[in-house]
């Protein structure tokens, strides 16, 4: 029931507990799905499990949208110890934010990988860079005062 929907869901449908229900998804999940399996593009992320106060690291294949494996923290340790179950068939490319711990991670354990930065990161630091340029002329060019033409 778990595949075609969400946990949630089921969980509310058949009135059990969710961590309850989610434990034994991921349980069956491991032994049905080949984790191994990749298809050479992964993605490394953060989710949040608790809003502000916990995160997990998420490795997911870019091309299926499964996803590979869960770390308990956003640290370096957690994410060499995640990267270490591809050693025997290596992604080519990894995709991340610009978070460090990821990066210095990816580094050293995918050293043939190509690290690419997804856009949203990308476009959200030039906005930042056009915003000091357009605030430092601000003065200089009289109709750009208090906006962005």
């Amino acid at each position: 029931m778990c595949s075609g929907t969400t946990i949630s869901y089921v969980s509310r449908k058949l009135k059990v507990s969710y961590k309850t229900l989610e434990r034994i998804y991921y349980d069956i999940a491991k032994k049905e799905l080949n984790d191994s399996a990749c298809s050479g593009v992964i993605g490394i992320d953060e989710v949040a499990v608790r809003k502000g106060h916990r995160y997990e690291t998420v490795v997911t294949d870019i091309h299926t949208g499964m996803i590979h494996q869960m770390g308990p923290n956003r640290d370096y340790e957690a994410t060499v110890n995640l990267l270490n179950s591809f050693k025997e068939k290596p992604p080519s490319v990894v995709v991340m934010d610009m978070w460090k711990p990821f990066f210095k991670a990816c580094q050293n354990s995918l050293p043939k990988a190509s690290i690419v930065i997804d856009k949203y990161h990308v476009v959200q630091k030039v906005n930042l860079a056009l915003d000091a340029v357009r605030k430092s002329k601000n003065k200089q060019i009289e109709r750009l005062k208090k906006g962005r033409l």
